[in-house]
């Protein structure tokens, strides 16, 4: 279907078939429903299955709890519920070429998360301190929602060496795991 220049190549009415429809597709941009149940888990998947499509989630509430766990899940760009076809459009074709567009309440909670990670970070005792490259992964895949166990099976290490590399993330930028989160998927591997 084509409208607004857009090709529309499959819709998946359930998330559950999405994991196979986004594997037998190369999309340019993914939009995912967040009013589904599972959406932000679905967002999650995509990105680590194929991080170079942007995803771009529709019918974001301008919360700030909704907004955070899109961040986390490396939402490219929102279309809040009170956004019309055409924001859409535009949405759609800014995420194409890699703009991260958002309204100015979005970009709000986005700032102030984002300086309350700045102000953490400074009060840590070893705050600054660059990340080893593995401290790096597991960052991004704290980000990602992983455990411990799963960032140990993703990097082929053994569990007490994630477990040290977290804790040296945690004490490095970060004060908990739910901060890393956050913070953690513009700053590490995949």
């Amino acid at each position: 279907m084509r409208r607004r220049g857009f090709a529309m190549t499959s819709t998946v009415p359930q998330l559950a078939a999405v994991a196979q429809a986004y594997a037998d597709l190369d999309p340019e941009v993914v939009l995912v429903d967040l009013a589904e149940p599972g959406g932000i888990d679905t967002v999650r998947h995509m990105v680590a299955t194929r991080p170079a499509a942007p995803v771009v989630a529709l019918g974001v509430a301008e919360q700030e709890t909704e907004v955070i766990a899109c961040a986390a899940a490396r939402v490219a760009a929102h279309v809040t519920r009170g956004q019309t076809l055409d924001d859409l459009a535009l949405t759609l074709r800014a995420a194409a070429r890699g703009d991260s567009p958002c309204s100015p309440k979005l970009a709000a909670i986005l700032l102030r998360r984002l300086a309350a990670l700045g102000g953490a970070a400074a009060d840590g005792a070893t705050a600054g301190t660059p990340l080893t490259p593995r401290e790096s992964q597991g960052l991004g895949l704290i980000g990602n929602g992983l455990s411990n166990t799963e960032i140990a099976q993703r990097l082929c290490i053994e569990l007490p060496t994630v477990k040290n590399h977290v804790h040296n993330v945690l004490g490095k930028h970060v004060r908990g795991r739910g901060e890393a989160a956050a913070f953690g998927p513009g700053h590490g591997a995949t």
